[in-house]
């Protein structure tokens, strides 16, 4: 994946997936992810969101997009 592309960095800490981004705005992500992919958002801050995918498959169907790097192997702590 070209990293240039990638809007948005995905993390998962041990209690919730994490997205950040410094290109496109949290407030929007937040109301993407909690409409079109019926997540829980858990709390929204300047850069980042951290939410609960409800449905099976929402993390590699958001993915699959190209805008989201997959950073889920990195340790974050929140």
């Amino acid at each position: 994946m070209n990293q240039e592309n990638c809007q948005m960095s995905l993390f998962k800490n041990s209690k919730c997936y994490v997205i950040v981004s410094f290109k496109r705005s949290i407030k929007k992500i937040a109301s993407r992810l909690k409409d079109h992919y019926a997540c829980e958002i858990l709390e929204c801050n300047r850069d980042a969101v951290s939410f609960l995918p409800s449905k099976a498959g929402t993390i590699q169907q958001m993915l699959a997009s190209g805008k989201i790097q997959d950073c889920t192997g990195q340790n974050l702590k929140i």
